[in-house]
């Protein structure tokens, strides 16, 4: 992605995920997670485990790293948004919370 290709899938917040998936390594990924000015609360790879390098980039830029090895792309995307409404819950204190907003893949 260009620059700005990247600022359009933040939108107006980084309030969200940043999912890799049909990457070779982990570092890239990461490389360019590092040098843009616009940071996602969290990064996830699908089926490609990260390696030293982006471990090592993550722990300095201050970004969990979540290793994926679900079946589909769309099982991810729902257990993400799972754990989404269970952290949310959790965090304020309700029993029912209401879901994310769907995501147009």
């Amino acid at each position: 992605y260009s620059g700005s290709d990247y600022a359009q899938l933040f939108g107006a917040t980084t309030e969200r995920a940043l999912v890799f998936t049909n990457v070779e390594s982990a570092t890239l990924p990461m490389m360019i997670v590092r040098v843009s000015s616009l940071k996602p609360r969290i990064v996830v790879f699908h089926k490609t485990m990260p390696d030293e390098e982006a471990i090592k980039i993550a722990e300095y830029e201050q970004i969990p790293i979540i290793y994926s090895n679900a079946p589909t792309l769309e099982y991810l995307v729902m257990s993400l948004r799972k754990l989404y409404r269970i952290a949310l819950r959790v965090k304020l204190g309700k029993k029912r919370v209401r879901p994310p907003p769907k995501i147009s893949a």
